[in-house]
């Protein structure tokens, strides 16, 4: 339940920081 959905958060904000660039990084963790 919880860990399919924290894995999918963590895919999409992999996948949109790709998607942005690499240019612009932002320390969130």
């Amino acid at each position: 339940g919880t860990l399919n959905v924290v894995g999918g958060f963590v895919v999409t904000d992999r996948m949109l920081e790709m998607f942005k660039g690499k240019g612009a990084k932002k320390s969130s963790h």
